[in-house]
């Protein structure tokens, strides 16, 4: 069988391109440490490949949003720590100015020091997220607690804070509304708030006169009631503060699982991932040397086929 000489020459090209086209992309895994560029490369892996990717940046996110609502938990807990504190204050004030010992102008003072209690415990209650987002106001953007113009401290907030995905069609609640945490409190005489117990203590030591040095029986009694009420209700506000409500008490243990979850998730991910797309730098430099070699050799037998004449097929 003979062989025409365009069939050596096309046949020669071919291999040049086919090697040249080898070693631009192993140049190009060398240079970005990729072995898959385009779907050309390896179509079903390149199709694997970024389903993978959007895999873990979703898997990402939910991670962050992990992150996010752990957070969102601990500053809540800060805050409710630092409620409970203000009302055990409230608490030893209220004994001390239950005292018979105790002169209207030390009720007086009593009743500043809670006024300055309520005013934390107001300040505690709006606290913001990192994201300037309040924690107990629900689904309001505004301050979750006001006073309205009698001056009682009333929640301003609306609805149900929005719950934090997690997973995919997994949510989870990360907030409280500050009308159920605070608010619906049990006592003698009716259901009340945290705020409106403190409140009205500091309103009844507000009335005693200072320049009276007995009150009237009816006032002492009058007090005493209003200084009875308080102590009851005082115990039952620290219980509530307390008592993290089960939602949340839930959300910290599906938390801690999810956050395994998604870190074990990754790293599975990650492993295929990289053995899909990452390139052996060292086996891509050797292969490429390889490769430029044959490059070479080919292009050095298409030289000395250019140079043939004729005469060198019939000599």
């Amino acid at each position: 069988m003979q062989i025409g000489t365009k069939q050596l020459f096309d046949s020669s090209l071919h291999r040049m391109m086919s090697l040249s086209t080898t070693a631009a992309r192993l140049q190009t895994e060398i240079a970005t440490t990729k072995k898959l560029q385009t779907a050309s490369d390896d179509s079903v892996a390149f199709d694997r490949l970024t389903r993978l990717k959007r895999d873990l940046a979703n898997e990402n996110q939910y991670a962050s949003n992990v992150n996010a609502a752990a957070t969102l938990l601990q500053q809540s807990d800060t805050a409710l720590e630092g409620i409970e504190i203000q009302i055990q204050r409230a608490r030893e004030i209220a004994i001390a100015a239950s005292n018979d010992t105790m002169t209207p102008a030390d009720r007086k003072a009593l009743g500043i020091e809670l006024n300055a209690i309520l005013d934390t415990m107001m300040e505690l209650a709006n606290t913001r997220d990192a994201r300037g987002q309040p924690l107990f106001s629900g689904a309001s953007s505004g301050a979750a607690f006001a006073k309205d113009a009698d001056g009682n401290v009333v929640w301003t907030g609306e609805g149900e804070a929005p719950p934090i995905p997690i997973g995919l069609n997994v949510t989870i609640q990360a907030a409280d509304s500050g009308a159920r945490l605070f608010g619906g409190i049990a006592t003698a005489s009716g259901t009340t708030d945290i705020f409106a117990i403190v409140q009205n203590l500091a309103r009844a030591l507000d009335d005693t006169a200072p320049d009276d040095p007995t009150m009237g029986d009816t006032a002492q009694a009058q007090l005493r009631a209003r200084l009875d009420a308080g102590l009851d209700g005082l115990p039952a506000a620290t219980a509530r503060i307390s008592a993290t409500p089960a939602p949340l008490r839930g959300s910290r243990g599906r938390l801690e699982i999810e956050a395994d979850r998604l870190v074990d998730l990754s790293t599975t991910r990650e492993i295929e991932r990289s053995g899909l797309e990452d390139a052996d730098v060292t086996e891509s430099i050797a292969r490429l040397q390889q490769t430029m070699l044959a490059l070479e050799a080919t292009q050095a037998s298409f030289a000395k086929l250019s140079q043939m004449s004729l005469f060198d097929y019939i000599r």
